[in-house]
């Protein structure tokens, strides 16, 4: 291996490795998901313990913005296909508005789910079970009548039901690719929420580095303005700094409501003209003898004309020349190509590196013009291979510096050094991160001993169940291990940690059979609520009761029995909207009802009739 192969491998690695860890596949993502077939997307056989994509064919209704009513009288037109545009079907025109309907089927244990939304072209209006969540900008009939936006956003939705119905109102009259083009989906509580904070954080980064990258060489231009190529190369990692900042996660667009989405689409494509320029010039200015000054002025012709059209005409008019233009920046790319190979046939300087870099760059280009076209979904990818190709073209740059400036050879090799392993400590404190969050996300709500829910976690369901403002029977139980105190001081607190797993697991069976929640509410105390009346109160406690004896534990110093045991008190209230429980209330009744069955000799337990007065 070359000494110019080696540094390419060394300094490309982490970001090799970077590339690979986001593009990978979840290891979830094995089970290949249902499918939506003909407007209803069946999941009671599927747990929804990850996110899911609602793809398949949704209801349609061209030329129509029905909301769920009116939407409940009328069959629809057609059963599109999403992710896919509307116009990929010959029957319906490329600018106009239409409805999407979908029915999800799902087994009914998660109330309250996670709904995320991708960009949808343009303007949209999205209900959830008849209830209007959502609005993108305002769907219209007309382009005077919508006001466009792009925004992605993580809904929590709630589905006490078996199903959960979606209506979304789209209308285009702007971008080239109308309706629902890329997947929604459906997922627990937390996870979709996090997975966009991490590609929000994700998409930061990269801005952040290109930004900073764009920086440093403006400021080497500043201080040696005699070469212009560090000027290129900085105007071109600034421009795709703000690209990537505005095709991300939009976070752009919560940060600045106020600019009209105009503004920002048309700073989006002037940052691709303007890239493209700045590009091809610096490329003039690192190899001269390769570079055709005949085919450069037709790469800047093609680009200023496009940047005019840009600045002058309306949205749809640039943004459907966008493929030509596309053309054009396949085209450019691949003679870079051409120049890097001939360069390393030639043996210029750093020739051998960038053509690593161009080729992994073209790659993603080629990735970005194929999802733009919407023929395929793998999301942009130019960002990483800009980042890539970038940091080649600095290892470049700075070789030739180190050469010029003999002075500062060593204080060059350290930066490179630094840059080189930049990434790996990035990714390794990213990941470090992101376990103490996954950490503390775990204490916060389960009990770190028992593996069940923790107090802070039952007090805020509890109170969930109160602000649901429905009238329900709800039961509190309240049990305590016998003689604990015993058992820890003759088995030792090892055993006793075991007892309080083997009891927890227990009781957390019994409520999921109820659908209820137990918790460990301190020391041997654990607490239990469920959608429950007197008579099923009384069974569910003679079953908690019943599954402790059936444990089996040996408690020799227990005066209760020769095996552990537990006590319960129960209490069971009708919540009303006019007088919500108190949880310290009907926790005090509870404990009332315990101490009594503690009293009447343990090892089973004591319901509380009477109804808790507010």
């Amino acid at each position: 291996m070359t000494v110019t192969a080696k540094r390419l491998f060394i300094f490309l690695l982490p970001v090799l490795l970077l590339l690979v860890s986001c593009t990978s596949q979840s290891p979830g993502a094995e089970r290949q998901a249902p499918q939506a077939v003909m407007g209803v997307l069946d999941l009671t056989d599927w747990t929804i313990d990850r996110p899911i994509a609602l793809d398949g064919e949704w209801a349609f209704y061209w030329h129509k913005l029905y909301d769920p009513e009116q939407l409940a009288r009328e069959l629809p037109d057609a059963y599109a296909k999403v992710p896919s545009a509307w116009n990929a079907s010959a029957d319906f025109e490329r600018y106009g508005y239409a409805t999407y309907s979908l029915i999800v089927k799902h087994d009914g244990q998660a109330s309250d789910m996670e709904l995320y939304i991708p960009s949808i072209s343009t303007a949209y209006t999205i209900w959830v079970n008849g209830e209007r969540v959502w609005d993108n900008g305002q769907a219209g009939t007309n382009e005077k009548s919508m006001d466009p936006h792009k925004e992605k956003r993580v809904l929590t939705v709630s589905s006490p039901a078996h199903e959960l119905r979606l209506v979304v109102q789209v209308s285009n009259y702007m971008h080239p690719r109308s309706g629902i083009t890329e997947s929604m989906e459906l997922g627990p509580v937390g996870t979709l929420s996090e997975e966009q904070l991490k590609q929000a954080a994700y998409d930061m980064f990269l801005t952040g580095g290109l930004c900073l990258i764009g920086l440093y060489h403006l400021g080497l231009f500043l201080m040696r303005r005699s070469d212009a190529a560090p000027l290129f190369f900085a105007v071109y990692c600034l421009v795709i700094s703000l690209r990537s900042f505005l095709t991300g996660e939009t976070v752009v667009y919560r940060f600045l409501p106020g600019v009209p989405w105009e503004a920002w689409v048309r700073a989006e494509y002037l940052c691709l003209v303007i890239s493209v320029i700045s590009f091809t010039l610096f490329l003039r200015r690192v190899y001269p003898k390769e570079m055709s000054d005949r085919i450069i002025s037709v790469f800047i012709a093609f680009s200023v004309v496009y940047g005019g059209v840009i600045a002058v005409s309306k949205l749809r008019h640039f943004m459907f020349l966008l493929p030509y233009f596309q053309i054009v920046i396949v085209v450019a790319i691949s003679y870079a190509l051409f120049v890097f190979v001939l360069a390393t046939i030639r043996r210029r300087e750093g020739a051998a590196i960038s053509v690593g870099g161009a080729f992994l760059l073209t790659l993603s280009v080629f990735n970005d013009v194929l999802y733009n076209q919407g023929l395929i979904h793998t999301g942009y990818m130019v960002p990483i291979g800009l980042l890539i190709f970038i940091i080649s073209q600095s290892f470049i740059l700075g070789m030739s510096y180190s050469k010029s400036f003999a002075s500062s050879e060593d204080l060059a090799a350290k930066l490179r050094q630094l840059n080189s392993s930049l990434e790996e400590k990035v990714k390794e404190r990213t990941l470090e991160l992101e376990e103490a969050n996954r950490w503390l996300e775990k204490q916060t709500l389960i009990d770190g001993l028992t593996g069940i829910a923790n107090r802070t976690h039952f007090n805020a369901v509890f109170k969930r169940m109160m602000d649901a403002g429905q009238e329900r029977s709800i039961s509190l139980l309240v049990m305590d291990i016998d003689h604990f105190k015993c058992y820890n001081d003759t088995y030792g607190h090892l055993a006793g940690d075991e007892c309080l797993k083997q009891v927890a697991g227990a009781i957390h069976n019994v409520a999921e059979r109820s659908h209820g929640l137990a918790a460990r509410y301190g020391g041997e105390e654990f607490i239990m609520i469920a959608e429950a009346g007197p008579e099923e109160a009384a069974e569910l406690a003679e079953e908690v009761v019943s599954s402790i004896r059936a444990l089996g534990i040996p408690h020799a110093a227990s005066g209760a029995a020769p095996f552990v045991t537990l006590s319960c008190g129960v209490v069971s209230y009708t919540s009303r909207r006019e007088a919500p429980a108190s949880l310290a209330a009907l926790y005090e009744l509870a404990d009332q009802a315990l101490y009594r069955a503690k009293q009447q000799g343990r090892n089973g337990y004591v319901y509380e009739p009477a109804p808790l007065e507010q």
